[in-house]
């Protein structure tokens, strides 16, 4: 999944949402993981893009 994030991270907007209820980013820690009530536990793992233009 490291290569999806990259791939986010060079496509999407500064901060737009890349989502996952089933996978992580190694060495990439969520924003958020917001727990939805559908009737399992199911942990949603939330990063923003940020703008990488501006931190180069």
């Amino acid at each position: 999944m490291p290569e999806l994030y990259k791939k986010a991270q060079s496509e999407m907007r500064p901060g737009a949402f890349m989502i996952s209820n089933s996978f992580v980013v190694p060495d990439a820690p969520t924003d958020e993981m917001p727990i939805v009530d559908d009737g399992w536990p199911t942990l949603l793992h939330l990063w923003r893009m940020s703008d990488l233009k501006q931190k180069q």
